[in-house]
């Protein structure tokens, strides 16, 4: 039975709260983080169309110039958001970025 890293779960809960006091429409919330014997798990806001990554996959070459100077734009103003919070992501890359529904 594999025992789980008591900083690494306070870590990720402390993430959760802090995400969750956030409020700025290009950020996700996330509510709550639990974990069983294997994995940890998030409870965040649906963002119904996927991740960025994937997206990338999909559209290769085809996206958009206009499209990708607003993910670009949007994940900018996230990024400042952020910062203003002084909250520094320490992981950004294609999959940790989501997107909604309606394409933000």
């Amino acid at each position: 039975m594999k025992k789980k890293n008591k900083n690494l779960s306070s870590v990720l809960q402390k993430e959760a709260e802090i995400l969750n006091e956030l409020d700025f429409d290009a950020l996700i919330r996330c509510y709550y983080v639990f974990n069983d014997l294997d994995n940890y798990y998030y409870v965040m806001e649906f963002g119904g169309g996927g991740d960025f990554n994937t997206l990338l996959k999909k559209c290769v070459n085809t996206l958009p110039e206009p499209i990708v100077k607003l993910f670009l734009a949007e994940m900018i103003l996230g990024l400042e958001y952020l910062h203003s919070k002084k909250i520094y992501h320490k992981d950004i890359k294609p999959q940790n970025i989501l997107i909604s529904n309606n394409v933000h």
